[in-house]
């Protein structure tokens, strides 16, 4: 498992360098709609809405074979097999 932390490096000099999150984007591929669930579990208990084919999302964090993602101003867990990173 991965995790895109933020940092705070301290220097020297008065100046800091705040090193932001890396993110990526994704598009889902390979289903007509797929679940954004609130968890990274597969139980239709903690499906939020559906996102359709060629949307993009934006990737935040991985959790086993679920990508944390953005979309439509809400955070929540897609599948990893259905999203196209670019």
């Amino acid at each position: 498992m991965s995790r895109i932390i933020r940092e705070h490096i301290d220097t020297d000099d008065e100046n800091s360098i705040i090193a932001e999150p890396v993110t990526k984007v994704g598009k889902v591929v390979n289903c007509k709609m797929l679940n954004f669930r609130q968890y990274p579990i597969a139980n239709s208990n903690n499906v939020i809405s559906t996102i359709g084919t060629g949307t993009e999302v934006t990737i935040v964090d991985e959790v086993n074979e679920f990508y944390m993602v953005k979309h439509a101003g809400t955070t929540g867990y897609v599948m990893k097999k259905f999203i196209e990173v670019k």
